[in-house]
């Protein structure tokens, strides 16, 4: 709504607040209330409608929480301003003007101290960098002045000579095997191209989850979704389009999912998620989120025109049980639904009317 308002399209932003709004107040979360009714108040005030306005400004302004300062806090204040400025309530602008500058300076403290943070971070890392090096050349020294030692010494230390080269070697060779077997582990845990667990991984993560939450009767959701023609992406454009278009599709959605949820490419462009303590209702309006935030992929980016998008099915532990297996193939089959309705949609059986 912010992108469209600066590119002063008002009735497209209050298209978007009409079409959503009811989802908004859904998910109840009051910074993400505030920000959609002050972004609907600053359009409604570039059409002059402003008694429109200034209800919906009031409402973002009481739906504001008192400890936080983001940019949707700075938003309704700007909406605010600009409304007491076209009203000439001057008392309000003052008030409305000092408020927005407050949040401005909080905002901007905020980002100062994590710069602040990072740069003590990154020079404790440097720090830590150098130590190393010179504890690597002190290393070196100590293993030239052994082996001048060991070329000055009698016969007699020959054997310990060959015990400390084999140690050495040994170790080096343990170091080395264990370096490769993390590294064979991941390669052999996450998929190479997006970064998010494959197949074997997901399984692995999401029964062990799955026993958590049976043990503790907590409910457990699945989203299972598709791309929608992504043969045709990778016939037209190239296969490093089809590649560039998981990335994104992986990138988008992880904007959205929980660090507790389990996210996995299970085949080439199917991925799943396991949510815990999660219904099918309240998954399906993540999968909601994550459909919208597809279609919505700039491929611009890659200097080709092309839209994504996909289908979702969704299911739960009420309706499917806590077995793994089961839960896929519910989801599998919603999923197929989706399909068989059209595509780029989220159906859900659980749900009243099974579409979403």
């Amino acid at each position: 709504m912010f992108y469209l308002l600066e590119q002063q399209q008002a009735a497209a932003a209050l298209a978007f607040y009409q079409q959503y709004y009811s989802q908004v107040e859904q998910i109840n979360y009051p910074i993400l209330t505030a920000g959609f009714n002050a972004a609907a108040a600053e359009a409604l005030l570039q059409q002059g409608e402003f008694a429109a306005a200034s209800e919906l400004a009031q409402r973002a302004e009481q739906s504001l929480p008192g400890d936080r300062n983001d940019p949707a806090v700075l938003s309704t204040y700007r909406v605010l301003t600009l409304l007491a400025q076209a009203e000439r309530n001057f008392d309000n602008l003052l008030r409305y003007s000092e408020k927005r500058r407050d949040t401005e300076l909080a905002i901007a403290r905020e980002k100062a101290s994590q710069q602040l943070a990072y740069q003590l971070a990154s020079g404790e890392a440097r720090l830590k960098e150098q130590r190393i090096q010179l504890l690597d050349k002190d290393n070196e020294l100590l293993t030239l002045e052994r082996n001048l030692y060991q070329q000055q010494a009698e016969n007699r230390y020959l054997l310990l000579l060959l015990i400390g080269s084999l140690s050495l070697i040994l170790g080096l060779l343990t170091y080395r095997g264990l370096t490769r077997s993390k590294r064979y582990r991941k390669m052999a845990e996450f998929d190479q191209l997006t970064g998010i667990s494959n197949r074997y991984h997901f399984t692995e993560q999401a029964q062990r989850e799955i026993t958590h939450c049976i043990r503790a009767q907590r409910p457990v959701a699945l989203i299972l979704f598709d791309l929608d023609h992504f043969k045709q992406i990778n016939d037209r454009f190239g296969h490093a389009a089809g590649d560039w278009t998981l990335q994104q599709v992986v990138l988008s959605c992880r904007n959205f999912i929980r660090h507790s949820d389990i996210f996995g490419r299970i085949g080439g462009e199917e991925f799943v998620i396991l949510l815990t303590d999660c219904t099918a209702e309240q998954a399906s309006m993540l999968a909601e989120i994550c459909r919208t935030a597809l279609a919505d992929i700039d491929t611009s980016g890659y200097q080709q025109q092309f839209k994504v998008t996909a289908s979702f099915g969704v299911a739960d532990s009420n309706q499917a049980g806590y077995d793994l297996s089961a839960l896929l193939a519910a989801a599998d089959a919603a999923m197929y639904q989706a399909k068989q309705q059209g595509r780029n949609q989220v159906y859900c059986p659980a749900t009243a009317d099974g579409a979403v």
